[in-house]
Formats: C-alpha cells, sequence, structure tokens
C-alpha cells in the first residue's frame, strides 16, 4: 500500500501544474485477473494495491484534483501520469 500512501500525499500536497508518475506497467491488466467460474460466469480478483492505486486515480479525476494522462513506452507498458488540476480544471 506504500504506493497508493505515496500517490494521496502528492495529490494533498501537489501545486497545480505538478506532474506524478503513479505507475509504470499495464495497468488495465495488472489491477487484477478474471477468473472465469464456468456457465458463462466470471469475476475479477483485485490486485489489491494496484487496483487500490487505480481506484485512488480515478476517484482524483472524478473529483476534479487530476488530470490523467498515459505515456507509452512500449508494448503493454505505459507510464500513468497525474497532473494536479488549476482552479476550474484548467490544464494550463
Amino acid at each position: 500500500m506504500r504506493r497508493v500512501e505515496k500517490f494521496r500525499d502528492w495529490i494533498k500536497t501537489s501545486r497545480p501544474g505538478q506532474i506524478y508518475i503513479y505507475y509504470t506497467g499495464f495497468l488495465a491488466v495488472q489491477r487484477g485477473h478474471i477468473i472465469d467460474i464456468g456457465g458463462g460466469e466470471q469475476y475479477m480478483i483485485a490486485n489489491g494495491d494496484v487496483d487500490a492505486l487505480g481506484n485512488l486515480a480515478a476517484s482524483a479525476f472524478e473529483d476534479n484534483r487530476v488530470h490523467l494522462f498515459q505515456r507509452k513506452l512500449r508494448d503493454n507498458e505505459y507510464e500513468y501520469i497525474a497532473m494536479k488540476r488549476y482552479a476550474g480544471g484548467a490544464t494550463w
């Protein structure tokens, strides 16, 4: 949970326009894995820390605290970047 706490602290203390790389990898896949339980039913088992990090980023975006970006490094590997929003939601 260390990554989650560091990201949460950054959200609270950063200034508008600052950026933070909160994850490197393939977040959508690494948040958990899907289990097929038969009969066409599936469910996802969350990867605790990574899933919590994704949830925190989404929540901060929905609360208009950050903008979210991705930068592709190579196939199936990305940097996930948050930028602290200015008042009113302007990027710059």
